[in-house]
C-alpha cells in the first residue's frame, strides 16, 4: 500500500546482485517511487550510501538523477551530501545531468548548504570543485552556506568557502545571522 517496489527494497539493503537482476528485466521501472512520499530507488541508495548500487542505477539510461521526494523535495544528491557519503556524491557529480543546486522544497537548502550545516568537509570540497555549484545560494531563511558554516563554527569549511573566488564576502542581510 506504500508502493515500495522490489527494486527500492534491494537498493535500501545494498543488494547489488538483486539490483543488477531487476535492472536487466524490461518490466522494471527504475524511477518508480513509493506512493507515500516519492522515494525512488536512487534516492534510497544515496541515502544509505551504497556506492555500487548507485553506480548500477546511474549506468541505467532511464534513471532520473534529479527526481526528488514529493514531501520535502530532497534529491538523491541532497541526501548523499547530508549523510556525508563522499563516494556517492562523487558518482552523482560525475553524472552530467545532476542538478547541483536543486534545493529541497521544505527549507530551500541546497546540497552544499546541507553539507556545510552537517560539517561534511570532504563533501563540501567535492561540491566546490564543481563549477556548476552556486556557493552563495541561500536557504528559505536567506542563510548562505558561508553563514551556516560560521554559525556552526566549522573553521575548515569557512576556510574552503573563503578560498573560493565565487563566495560573496558581504555582510548578510539577515541581521540576526550577521551577529
Amino acid at each position: 500500500d506504500r508502493g515500495v517496489t522490489p527494486l527500492i527494497m534491494a537498493c535500501e539493503k545494498g543488494h547489488e546482485g538483486v539490483v543488477r537482476l531487476l535492472l536487466a528485466h524490461a518490466a522494471t521501472d527504475v524511477n518508480q517511487a513509493t506512493t507515500t512520499n516519492g522515494t525512488t530507488p536512487l534516492f534510497v541508495a544515496c541515502l544509505k550510501g551504497h556506492e555500487e548500487v548507485v553506480r548500477l542505477l546511474l549506468d541505467h539510461a532511464a534513471t532520473d538523477v534529479n527526481q526528488a521526494r514529493t514531501d520535502v523535495g530532497a534529491t538523491p544528491l541532497f541526501m548523499a551530501c547530508q549523510n556525508g557519503h563522499e563516494g556517492v556524491v562523487r558518482l552523482l557529480l560525475a553524472h552530467a545531468v545532476t542538478k547541483v543546486n536543486q534545493a529541497n522544497t521544505d527549507t530551500g537548502s541546497t546540497p552544499l548548504w546541507k553539507a556545510c550545516e552537517k560539517g561534511n568537509e570532504r563533501v563540501v570540497r567535492l561540491l566546490l570543485d564543481s563549477t556548476a555549484t552556486d556557493v552563495n545560494q541561500p536557504n528559505n531563511s536567506r542563510i548562505t552556506p558561508l553563514n551556516i558554516s560560521c554559525y556552526k563554527r566549522s573553521t575548515e569549511i569557512v576556510k574552503l568557502l573563503l578560498s573560493d573566488s565565487r563566495t560573496d564576502r558581504i555582510r548578510p542581510t539577515n541581521e540576526e545571522h550577521a551577529q
